[in-house]
């Protein structure tokens, strides 16, 4: 017995040492970064979910205020420092004890990667910590927190360095593709892959209407009410794939032999553009991202200023009837079982996508600011409610809307 009490003291000595070599490792006598001069306020960066659709720039200053003024709210005394180069970001941070003898100096160094700010290397006084370990920690321990969607931004969005700021991509193009790809990477693509192969051996058909039916008709006959939204979403994804040129299954990792879909220009009112505005939209917002795949829809006509095919009115309705008819797939069980039902008749695609006569199309950028105001115009706002409003009159909409089983 004394021998173990001295080998437990002996241990527990130990322990003591490393846990103070580690202190002394941790702790600094000195700041590495400068006394902070920013004022705390309530909020200092925006929310993710309140940004407009485009890109905008974030200043080194800006960014050290919003970490000192949240530490502080936090009640912890702070010194931060932020050097954004082409190349990386530079954090430098000091949380310092009440009275302040000791300090707790921070390093941190994040880089783009696949243009993503990832973590490149952290230090906290002397010790150099794993990266991949707090990042994921870090990510972790944000989504409990109020500062989630100011963390996540910086790992959603597509980010671009440059002396003094950064720039974020709210609203890219890529989010297009990752907002699909996001879900059901799995067999329940397959029979719609299956499907869509079917059909376009052996239907001539390039109406958009044609190919749902088929789709619909398929996810009426071997669903069922306890999984009709797994299998709408399934379903959208393979469409909007397949639509917009791509091979379903190839695109989605499934490894299995079946005969490739013929390639079809997929069309709604004789106008492919149409047909891929509206199956896009309604993918992303089956995923539950209604409000990104309107939001995307807007600023795909707003780029398109620069490209020369001008801001559509058409496509944006495309956009917002496409983004209805995603959602409602995904409502509820019951609603998504009804939709099922009805698109396995689909006979035109007046049924589920609004007539585009009289909306403007082709408008220069002046053009689009002098008749319609921008997007804060009231002309801008008028030309949304029409839209809105043909859509709300779209029998598949009315149909659901007042709860009628498959009968339009």
């Amino acid at each position: 017995m004394p021998g173990f009490i001295k080998t437990l003291t002996w241990l527990l000595l130990a322990a003591l040492l490393c846990i103070i070599g580690l202190l002394l490792l941790l702790v600094s006598a000195k700041p590495i970064a400068p006394k902070s001069k920013h004022p705390v306020q309530k909020s200092t960066f925006p929310n993710a979910s309140s940004l407009s659709p485009g890109s905008f720039k974030i200043a080194e200053k800006t960014l050290a205020k919003a970490l000192h003024s949240y530490l502080n709210q936090q009640g912890m005394s702070n010194q931060i420092q932020v050097l954004i180069t082409p190349k990386q970001v530079n954090l430098k941070m000091t949380l310092g004890t009440k009275p302040p003898f000791l300090f707790l100096n921070f390093d941190i160094t994040l880089k783009t990667y696949e243009k993503r700010l990832k973590l490149a290397s952290v230090k906290v006084g002397s010790l150099t910590l794993p990266s991949a370990i707090i990042e994921k920690a870090l990510l972790w321990l944000t989504k409990k927190e109020p500062t989630a969607d100011m963390v996540s931004m910086f790992y959603k969005y597509p980010v671009q360095l440059g002396n003094g700021f950064l720039a974020i991509n709210v609203s890219s193009p890529q989010l297009h593709s990752e907002a699909i790809l996001q879900t059901l990477k799995n067999s329940r693509l397959i029979p719609y892959c299956r499907a869509t192969s079917q059909w376009s051996q052996m239907t001539k058909e390039q109406e958009l209407s044609s190919y749902l039916r088929f789709l619909f008709q398929r996810a009426y006959n071997q669903a069922s009410l306890k999984n009709a939204v797994r299998e709408n979403k399934a379903l959208l994804q393979v469409a909007a794939a397949y639509v917009n040129g791509q091979n379903p299954c190839q695109l989605f990792g499934i490894q299995e032999p079946y005969t490739t879909p013929k390639k079809k220009t997929l069309q709604i009112y004789h106008r492919h553009d149409l047909a891929q505005h509206f199956i896009l939209a309604a993918a992303i917002a089956a995923t539950g991202n209604q409000s990104l795949a309107k939001a995307l829809g807007t600023y795909k006509e707003l780029m398109d200023f620069n490209t020369g095919s001008g801001f559509s009115f058409s496509d944006l309705a495309a956009d917002k009837a496409g983004a209805t008819f995603g959602a409602l797939a995904v409502e509820s069980l019951l609603t998504a079982r009804r939709l099922q039902r009805i698109m396995r008749k689909a006979r035109s695609a007046e049924i589920f996508m609004p007539k585009t006569k009289g909306l403007p199309d082709h408008l220069s950028r002046n053009l689009f600011e002098n008749r319609f105001g921008g997007l804060k115009g009231k002309g801008y706002s008028r030309m949304e409610l029409l839209i809105e409003r043909r859509i709300q009159a779209c029998p598949l909409y009315r149909a659901l809307r007042n709860g009628r089983d498959g009968r339009i």
